[in-house]
């Protein structure tokens, strides 16, 4: 890339040289064409390579705030969920779970059962920070995967992994989140 921005600065020059030459002129007007030549040349050249650069650069920061902005709410929601785990019997949990796992009847339609109605009413928090946990490493896998894999570890790392699976089953079972890999 170098060689190639290389050779479009000096081809004007080059151009320049086998058709005038160069030398000291005697006149002024013959100065003046020259300098209007290479302006000529040079100007949109330089003009269009500093439009590049500055659209490079907002659109290298506005993603980087983004990301930043992900990584902030991110943080706040695995707070949050590690909190709202903290105060739940870890046996409502698997009780729900189990319910959710044995009466879907279809894929379409959890078929929901007397545990896991209240469950889902009483923790609506629970499920907003699983859901936002989700949503947040959605859109930061399509725009940073390796910030991605990052925070998808911590959160592992951070909360009771088979209580977070079986929350994660609930939600799927309630259809407030994709089956797919991002959370497991």
């Amino acid at each position: 890339m170098a060689v190639i921005i290389f050779i479009l600065i000096s081809l004007p020059a080059v151009i320049y040289y086998v058709r005038w030459g160069v030398g000291l002129w005697d006149r002024h007007e013959d100065w003046a064409i020259m300098a209007n030549y290479f302006n000529g040349f040079y100007g949109p050249i330089l003009t269009a390579l500093s439009i590049g650069t500055i659209a490079y650069q907002i659109k290298a920061t506005s993603t980087s705030n983004e990301v930043n902005r992900l990584s902030d709410d991110f943080a706040r929601l695995c707070t949050n969920l590690k909190d709202q785990i903290n105060e739940i019997n870890p046996h409502d949990i698997e009780d729900v779970y189990d319910e959710v796992r044995l009466s879907k009847t279809n894929e379409s339609v959890p078929n929901i059962g007397p545990l896991s109605a209240p469950f889902f009413i009483k923790k609506t928090q629970l499920m907003h920070s699983i859901i936002g946990i989700d949503l947040t490493l959605r859109r930061l896998k399509n725009i940073d995967e390796k910030k991605f894999k990052s925070l998808r570890t911590n959160l592992f790392s951070d909360i009771n992994r088979n209580i977070f699976r079986q929350l994660i089953h609930i939600a799927i079972g309630f259809k407030t989140i994709p089956n797919d890999d991002i959370l497991r």
